[in-house]
């Protein structure tokens, strides 16, 4: 469907119309709609301060969608790569800051709502790859400490 639809109705079809400015598709018509549709997360509106000192600092930037000369934010963190790099304001993927989950939802779609137990679910892929990438982003900038304490 993509980020944030716009639902209508086509009374002479009688039809709900649901388009997205994140998608090329054709509008999606159904004869009945079910509302289940979950908030997401939106990096302009959030209360939380790591989020917030993350895009205004320019270690992070917000994601955007859509073709175009106006692309259109997801509300989400943009993220590269299987590991799930944070972008930064100039787009590059920092090389120790990882994001997955609900601030992401955006650009990986419903990852955060499958997460089940024993199911293979896409989050926990993610959570691994980012482990991997993270614990090898530690060991290549090991620093030898002196010991000050002899």
């Amino acid at each position: 469907m993509g980020a944030r639809p716009t639902v209508t109705v086509d009374t002479a079809a009688g039809r709900f119309v649901a388009t997205s400015q994140t998608t090329d598709g054709p509008p999606a018509r159904a004869r009945a709609l079910l509302d289940a549709w979950l908030p997401g997360p939106d990096l302009a509106r959030t209360a939380d301060p790591l989020l917030r000192g993350l895009v205004a600092s320019g270690l992070a930037r917000p994601h955007t969608a859509g073709t175009g000369d106006t692309p259109t934010a997801t509300g989400s963190l943009d993220v590269a790569g299987s590991d799930l790099r944070v972008r930064s304001a100039t787009g590059q993927p920092h090389p120790h800051l990882f994001a997955f989950g609900i601030p992401v939802e955006g650009v990986q779609w419903n990852t955060a709502i499958g997460a089940r137990a024993r199911a293979n679910a896409e989050m926990f892929r993610q959570a691994d790859s980012i482990a991997r990438s993270a614990l090898k982003a530690a060991v290549d900038r090991a620093v030898v400490v002196p010991d000050t304490h002899r």
